[in-house]
């Protein structure tokens, strides 16, 4: 029982050293690409924003028209 202890404090020790390992593998990206990206983001999703707006007011103004 108590080999059974040690080995899972061995996986335990092994995990982390392979997690700091693999997250200094990690390239981040710069604070110029995260902002680039976020403004491309919510540029995108402003467009979606405004398509689905007009839709909803040719639909409802569609059904309005044809149910009176």
């Amino acid at each position: 029982m108590a080999e059974e202890g040690v080995s899972k404090v061995q996986e335990v020790r092994n995990f982390l050293t392979e997690s700091v390992s693999e997250i200094q593998k990690v390239s981040f990206p710069t604070r110029r690409e995260t902002t680039q990206a976020m403004i491309v983001t919510v540029i995108i999703i402003t467009f979606i924003s405004l398509y689905l707006f007009l839709a909803d007011v040719v639909f409802s103004r569609l059904v309005g028209a044809l149910l009176p």
